[in-house]
């Protein structure tokens, strides 16, 4: 008869040779990248020394003057973005220029079509440096990417370039974004020229689309321009709930007459996140013309809507806390209660009482 724990020796033998493998593979391998890295960060230093001596001299240079080994993107591109950080100089831009057009800049061109997602992601970072507007074509296909840390970084670069189609392509990807993902677009564009502001008009004029009109409205609110209660007058009207809700978050950056008397409108919205959007919006303006529909809005029967409508109440100064404080717990308990607490946590925080 065979012996079966011969067998099952043997087959535990064969599971601890695995891991044992396993683990000098990973060893190894872990070694090999920590090798990489050192001697990378090493040919940084010396790069960044080298290019250091030439900026003090202020000598004449050329992408021939520096040793092969560190003509290469990956150990090139950092030390230019720590030194431009730096501003070392007014000799910079001209080794900046040199590095960039006879180096950087083709290699990224080629880079942006390559499998690997880190050479993209070197790629848009080298355009992060000199947007030029002969590149619109590579960035536009680094916004369409499938890695989010690339598109993010894609999404600087046609913020500053700014052109029609770039801009354009910005809407479209923010339109299928989840909800959290749109504020990288929404940072980018707080740096945005007069030019994409005007692209962003355009697009909403013509657009059909409801998501991406929403995110028109939303990008447009970054303008604070009084001038959108022009463009957006038909949308309070809309059957989609979400594009009533921008157009009364727009709204609040618009002091015009037209936008309180349609965020006004907007209070009596049948859904109570519009109503509460609408409430908001007309604390913002600090609309005095809006306290007797705010006072109303305080009795409604959502707490949201009750309490912007209380916040706004108490940012219209005097005659909004005399409305808070004319509150009556026998005739709406909900409303008094609301009341109270903003006038409480309000005044505690400092916030909404005019001075």
């Amino acid at each position: 008869m065979h012996n079966p724990y011969k067998f099952l020796t043997l087959a535990l033998l064969l599971q601890w040779a695995s891991l044992i493998l396993i683990g000098c593979g990973y060893f190894l391998f872990s070694f090999r990248l920590f090798l990489i890295k050192r001697t990378r960060e090493q040919q940084q230093r010396e790069l960044k020394k080298l290019l250091e001596i030439v900026l003090r001299k202020e000598a004449k240079f050329n992408l021939k003057q520096l040793p092969k080994k560190y003509i290469k993107v990956a150990c090139l591109l950092p030390v230019m973005e720590e030194l431009k950080k730096q501003q070392p100089g007014s000799y910079w831009p001209v080794i900046e220029s040199i590095l960039l057009d006879d180096f950087l800049l083709p290699q990224a061109r080629m880079l942006t079509n390559k499998v690997k997602f880190t050479e993209r992601l070197l790629a848009v970072r080298v355009f992060l440096l000199d947007t030029k507007p002969r590149d619109e074509a590579h960035i536009f296909r680094l916004l369409k990417d499938s890695i989010p840390l690339v598109r993010h970084e894609a999404i600087l670069c046609a913020v500053r370039l700014g052109s029609k189609l770039l801009v354009n392509q910005l809407i479209d990807s923010m339109a299928g974004e989840a909800r959290f993902a749109k504020y990288v677009y929404k940072d980018a564009l707080r740096e945005a020229s007069e030019g994409v502001f005007s692209n962003i008009k355009e697009r909403l004029l013509t657009e059909k689309n409801d998501k991406k009109r929403i995110v028109c409205m939303q990008l447009l609110a970054f303008k604070e321009d009084d001038a959108i209660v022009n463009y957006i007058g038909h949308d309070k009207y809309s059957p989609d709930m979400e594009v009533r809700i921008a157009v009364a978050k727009v709204l609040g950056f618009c002091s015009q007459p037209a936008s309180v008397q349609m965020l006004t409108d907007l209070l009596k919205d049948k859904y109570w996140e519009v109503r509460a959007a609408a409430a908001k919006a007309l604390g913002q303006l600090k609309a005095q013309s809006a306290i007797s529909e705010l006072s109303q809005s305080l009795k409604d029967s959502r707490w949201w809507v009750r309490m912007h409508s209380a916040a706004a109440l108490l940012n219209l100064g005097n005659e909004g806390l005399a409305v808070l404080k004319s509150q009556d717990p026998q005739r709406d308990r909900f409303a008094y209660e609301m009341a109270q607490y903003v006038i409480k946590h309000g005044e505690i925080k400092g916030v909404g009482v005019a001075s």
